[in-house]
């Protein structure tokens, strides 16, 4: 399927593509999983300012934690959700009024990759949406001091992904060669990173 379904192959792309979720919910959900899958920072990390209670654990001021983003998103998925609520009694009270902060628990396993996870089809019409909040993703850290850079590099993203695929389409590469297998250095970088490129006939 086209990142650009509603749109002609051969058309350049605009500049309303790259800003209107709306206009192109399948281009935004591959991206999402593009990121989602990649985890592309292995870790983010804070340090305490003050006493921070954590599932009934005090940290004391000035310790550096490191929150395993990627770890943390892949385990949020449905069939985890008992173990997940095993942990309620030793939440604080704002972390069980806030629940999943609106995002919802994943329904397909995590290790696939699955566009089609961040649709929302309506059942009336049949049209089809992006949902930024389907569930757990955290591909540039989430708060006030989250990457700084996030909306220039995913536009640029679009803008490469979009791109690419109006020229090509993208065949599924042999299992031996597709894998999220991938060595931490600075950033996480993959083992295998193959395409298998066919152009539009």
């Amino acid at each position: 399927m086209g990142a650009l379904v509603d749109s002609p192959e051969s058309r350049p792309v605009t500049f309303d593509d790259m800003m209107f979720p709306d206009k192109t919910p399948y281009l935004e959900a591959v991206v999402s999983e593009i990121l989602r899958c990649a985890k592309v920072a292995a870790a983010s990390s804070k340090q305490t300012t003050e006493p921070l209670e954590l599932l009934g654990t005090t940290i004391p001021p000035g310790t550096s934690i490191a929150w395993c983003t990627h770890i943390a998103c892949d385990n949020a998925t449905v069939a985890n959700e008992a173990k997940l609520r095993a942990l309620d009694p030793v939440r604080s009270e704002s972390s069980r009024k806030n629940g999943l902060g609106g995002r919802g628990l994943w329904k397909t396993p995590t290790d696939r990759f699955e566009p089609e996870r961040w649709i929302t089809v309506d059942e009336k019409t049949g049209q089809k949406t992006f949902n930024p909040r389907a569930g757990y993703s955290f591909p540039f850290g989430v708060g006030l001091r989250s990457c700084a850079g996030k909306q220039l590099a995913v536009l640029e993203l679009k803008i490469y992904i979009a791109t690419l695929n109006l020229g090509f389409f993208l065949s599924e590469v042999p299992k031996e060669l597709s894998s999220h297998r991938a060595q931490i250095q600075i950033s996480r970088v993959p083992d295998q990173a193959y395409v298998a490129p066919i152009e539009w006939s």
